[in-house]
């Protein structure tokens, strides 16, 4: 155990020194945003996180719960739901709407993404799951940002005393941004969720994510196992 939890450490902590670099290379070429609060062309960043460990939804099963992010400059509120379609492997839809500052009305935003896990659980060594996923975001008049990447998925359960779990996982994404505003810009960023799952049973599960990208911020939520 103790060697699972120091191999787990390891990979959250070079995935932290990772995505810290990539910001501070980055940071000079983030442009300011505009009036409307639009972002003036780089460093949007993405809205839904990751909520989710390595371990996929089993097959034939559902999960759904609601998430409210709280970021830098937006608050979030979204839906998700996936489905075990094969062994090791589920989809999800994410759905919800965006308050951005400097916009009056909330904005809509739906993403979507598959995740496949490579490599199972051992006694010294973690999930492991790669995903692909996509996000779409209004932003305000004639403004839409368009996320599509990859992750590199880790998590570790560990036993409580009282029968429950408690799972830390981290996710290293990587992804190619678009915003459609004026002329438009496209960047690739690098990004880091890291979050721990309580579940206190099979059907519950609550989440609390810390995100360091292009917008940090925290996401809490939980997760139903309904079918």
């Amino acid at each position: 155990m103790k060697t699972s939890r120091r191999l787990l450490v390891g990979i959250i902590f070079s995935f932290l020194a990772l995505a810290a670099s990539t910001d501070l290379l980055a940071a000079d070429q983030k442009n300011d945003k505009s009036e409307d609060g639009v972002p003036g062309g780089w460093g949007f960043g993405g809205f839904f996180g990751q909520v989710s460990t390595a371990e996929p939804v089993p097959q034939g099963s559902i999960d759904i719960g609601p998430y409210v992010g709280f970021f830098e400059d937006a608050n979030a509120l979204f839906g998700r739901f996936a489905v075990g379609v094969i062994s090791d492997m589920d989809v999800e839809v994410k759905s919800g709407v965006l308050d951005t500052e400097g916009s009056d009305d909330p904005q809509f935003m739906i993403g979507g993404g598959v995740k496949y896990r490579f490599l199972g659980r051992r006694q010294t060594s973690p999930d492991m799951a790669i995903s692909g996923f996509f996000e779409f975001y209004d932003v305000g008049e004639d403004a839409t940002v368009w996320n599509i990447g990859t992750g590199l998925i880790g998590s570790f359960p560990i036993r409580l005393s009282n029968n429950s779990d408690l799972t830390p996982y981290g996710r290293l994404s990587m992804r190619v941004e678009r915003l459609t505003y004026g002329d438009g810009d496209t960047d690739f960023d690098i990004g880091l969720n890291v979050g721990t799952q309580y579940s206190p049973g099979q059907r519950v599960q609550f989440l609390g994510e810390l995100q360091l990208d292009d917008q940090i911020g925290f996401i809490f939520g939980i997760n139903f196992a309904v079918y």
